[in-house]
Parts: structure tokens; C-alpha cells; sequence
């Protein structure tokens, strides 16, 4: 049996959302998503929305809110039913942000849109570069094998 590919995201792309709350995904993330549908989460307190893939996120969340362990697991199956939506992209590369996710993760009209490994993240501009100016002033040295 051959393990499924791991999906990998990287990079930051600057982009914009337009009057309609349209954005057209950036090609690399495009490329990544090879076709398949995705969704959009926005956890409470971040600032930025995650994408998934649509497959990974089912999975990860049938891991934490659907196990048939006896436990009440309604209040958190609520949570991620509210605060994610699926997507495919339209003939141009595009989606739609309802605006309860634009509100919530403070977005404008430039955005910078981050792989980061299983997920990618979609942040406001300027709340993304203040947020690596400040993880610069933590940042260290890390050996990494490779």
C-alpha cells in the first residue's frame, strides 16, 4: 500500500482582495493544490485564515471532533462547522472571503498569502509584516540535520 503524498506549502506571496472579496490564488499555491478543493478556517484569536486541503482537513478534524469515544464532542463539532467553508476555485483562480472571515482576521485589501508546510495562511499586509518584525526579535539559531 503506498502512503498518501504529503502536501507541502511555502513561500509568501503578496496579493489582493478586490471590491467583491474576490482573491485569485497565488500560482505556486495553485500548483499546489493540483486541482483539489480546499478549505478555508479561521481559528479564534489568530489573525490570518488557515487553508487546508479540503481531504487533510477532513481527516484532522474527524481526528479531534467526530471520535466515537463517548465524550460530547458537540460544542467543538460546532466550532469548526462555523469557522471554516470549502472551496473550489472559479476559471480564474479565484475564491470568495465571506466577510465575517475578512472581519475576523482584520484583512484589507493587500494580503499575503504563506505556506507553511500542510497549511498555508492568509494574512492583512501589515499585520503579517508586523508580525515578522516582531518574530525577528525572537528569532535564534537553529541547527537543522539535513
Amino acid at each position: 500500500m503506498q502512503d498518501k503524498p504529503i502536501m507541502h506549502f511555502n513561500g509568501e506571496y503578496y496579493h489582493s482582495i478586490d471590491a467583491n472579496n474576490r482573491v485569485i490564488m497565488p500560482a505556486k499555491i495553485k500548483d499546489a493544490l493540483d486541482g483539489q478543493s480546499f478549505t478555508i478556517y479561521h481559528k479564534t484569536n489568530e489573525k490570518c485564515l488557515r487553508l487546508y486541503i479540503t481531504s487533510e482537513w477532513d481527516e484532522m478534524v474527524g481526528k479531534i471532533a467526530y471520535v466515537d469515544d463517548g465524550v460530547d464532542r458537540t460544542e467543538l463539532q460546532w466550532h469548526f462547522s462555523i469557522n471554516s467553508k470549502k472551496y473550489d476555485l472559479d476559471a480564474q483562480g479565484r475564491f470568495v472571503i465571506p466577510p465575517k472571515f475578512i472581519e475576523a482576521a482584520g484583512l484589507k485589501k493587500e494580503i499575503v498569502t504563506i505556506g507553511i508546510g500542510p497549511r498555508a495562511e492568509i494574512w492583512d499586509k501589515e499585520a503579517f509584516e508586523e508580525k515578522l518584525r516582531a518574530e525577528s526579535e525572537k528569532i535564534v539559531d537553529i541547527v537543522l540535520p539535513l
